[in-house]
């Protein structure tokens, strides 16, 4: 099965790109190595294809104000972030992460493992005017309209008795 990116999370990352152009994305990723893919992991593409995680190199960003965003959009379910972990379900409180990896190089960002989650092109709030459903691209224009025909006057027809 081909997998991919959920397009929530395009739309995140795209944000994040523009808002730090110049940040350090050695630690971005996506799509989970040999170590994650024999474990559970937002990391892996789940049944439908959709990876539903990305990490963000923490050099050149704003982590809070990232942080704040993320968790203000309806298709975010957690974060993970230096030696902290906050989900949505727990009103986004922070508890220790004792996971294998602290996360002090990078902010994993998980979504909430639905379809309608992964296709949500809701802005982030990254970027001004940002929030809001993204548009779709416009369609390409079609041939121009042909121009009405005036109406055919009727001739009155000529009664003989």
């Amino acid at each position: 099965m081909a997998y991919y990116l959920a397009p929530s999370l395009r739309v995140l990352r795209s944000e994040i790109d523009a808002r730090w152009p110049d940040r350090d994305r050695r630690s971005d990723g996506w799509i989970g190595d040999a170590a994650h893919a024999a474990r559970t992991s937002d990391h892996n593409p789940n049944a439908r294809g959709s990876v539903d995680a990305i990490d963000v190199d923490r050099d050149g960003i704003d982590v809070p104000a990232l942080l704040a965003a993320f968790q203000a959009h309806p298709a975010a379910q957690y974060w993970i972030f230096d030696r902290q972990i906050a989900n949505r379900a727990t009103g986004w409180s922070c508890r220790p992460y004792t996971g294998s990896n602290p996360h002090t190089g990078h902010v994993h960002l998980s979504i909430r493992q639905s379809a309608a989650a992964e296709q949500d092109t809701t802005g982030w709030g990254l970027l001004p005017g940002s929030v809001g459903p993204v548009p779709p691209a416009p369609a390409p224009p079609g041939p121009p309209p042909v121009p009405a025909q005036p109406p055919r006057r009727r001739r009155a027809r000529m009664v003989i008795d």
